[in-house]
């Protein structure tokens, strides 16, 4: 039986690129989370190994996140640009809500309910306890509430930040996306700034109400997406022309300072940073060697899939850390990050998959809903049929 490991997108075109984008955040995130469980399983005597430049930087590599954050204010600003700029096809803003919740929330739910049960059975937290992080964590409250990750999966605080950007963006959609060109990106870059600097400034306001992980602290990088959307449907002629190697140094430089430098909030920091997104889209499309590599089909399936792998990577890392590798490490630092890589991602890939192919992809179906209605409806029937 052939395995169908594409997104299934209702008829959207899916750019390739894009999907090579989200490989690379994820990839950023798994080494991260690697790093940071083979640090936690480390005697207090090795602990010196995280001030080791390897580790300073796998650290930095959960930077993946800040671009998790870019991909999807480009994402959710097309439709909305094409319809209020380019006189595109209306955005129905039941069928965005209605879309976004059929389609993120199951696996979500699925994954999290049942790390709610490995919580409790297995890892013996108190019944009520667990049961109140599970609430906050299903409800998008966690970070707020408890002004800390989910402890019942913690990668959950990244989900939590997005959905208050899904929830707020046709709102400025509407009120930002003019058809004057100059006044629609002098509104758009104006946002980028008030709300950097906003936050910025505020820290300990910010601190203080348990918002440091919530979308004020990172409305700059979903910023730099959409602005970035707009600059792409404009371009896209210049984006399709000649590749060139110089384009693929420029990138990977701009990459390597979206790592190192996405932590300053210093605003000459910001706006560098932001011009190294602008820089690694562009040659994303335009690098001879980038291109190829990150519209490969394995590479762009392996990107499609990431919301799955984000959801089940760090249980996955945690377990094979805590109950197996943790007896083969030689506390050599640049050995032990390499090997427990090279056991841990292929697992992660495996039951990514699983996990995709059973609780992902069957909800990218629209009409998924409609489908579960015919499915009871024709079992009640067939339990309880009509008298004649």
């Amino acid at each position: 039986m052939k395995l169908k490991l594409t997104r299934i997108t209702d008829g959207k075109r899916v750019i390739p690129e894009i999907e090579g984008l989200r490989f690379i955040s994820i990839f950023l995130v798994v080494l991260s989370h690697i790093h940071n469980n083979t640090l936690h399983v480390y005697p207090a005597a090795f602990q010196s190994a995280s001030e080791t430049p390897l580790a300073i930087f796998l650290e930095e590599c959960g930077a993946g996140i800040s671009i998790f954050f870019f991909i999807s204010g480009f994402i959710l600003a097309l439709p909305f640009l094409k319809a209020y700029v380019y006189n595109g096809q209306k955005v129905s803003l039941k069928r965005y809500y209605y879309r976004r919740l059929t389609r993120i929330e199951p696996p979500y739910i699925i994954s999290l309910t049942f790390f709610f049960l490995v919580a409790f059975f297995i890892l013996k937290q108190p019944f009520p306890e667990a049961l109140e992080h599970y609430a906050a964590s299903a409800v998008y409250l966690h970070n707020i509430v408890y002004n800390h990750i989910s402890t019942i999966n913690p990668v959950a605080w990244t989900l939590e930040i997005e959905v208050q950007f899904y929830i707020i963006f046709p709102l400025i959609a509407l009120m930002l996306f003019r058809k004057n060109d100059l006044l629609r990106r002098l509104l758009l870059f104006a946002l980028f700034l008030i709300m950097g600097n906003l936050y910025a400034q505020n820290f300990d306001f910010f601190s203080e109400y348990h918002l440091t992980k919530s979308l004020f602290a990172y409305f700059g990088l979903f910023t730099a997406g959409i602005i970035v959307a707009d600059w792409y449907l404009a371009n896209k002629k210049f984006l399709a022309e000649n590749k060139s190697v110089l384009f693929d140094v420029l990138g990977l430089t701009a990459l390597y300072f979206i790592i190192v430098l996405s932590g300053f909030y210093a605003f000459g920091y910001r706006m560098f940073v932001f011009a190294c997104y602008f820089a690694l889209f562009i040659t994303i499309f335009k690098g001879s060697i980038l291109n190829k590599i990150f519209t490969n089909k394995y590479i762009v399936i392996v990107g499609g899939m990431c919301y799955s792998i984000y959801l089940v990577h760090y249980a996955i890392t945690y377990f094979i850390t805590q109950n197996f590798t943790k007896n083969i490490l030689t506390y050599n630092y640049p050995r032990d990050v390499l090997v427990q890589g090279l056991i841990i991602i292929p697992v992660i890939l495996v039951g990514s998959v699983i996990f995709f192919m059973l609780f992902e992809r069957p909800f990218m179906n629209i009409y998924w809903t409609q489908k579960v209605k015919k499915f009871f409806s024709k079992n009640t029937h067939a339990i309880h049929p009509r008298k004649r």
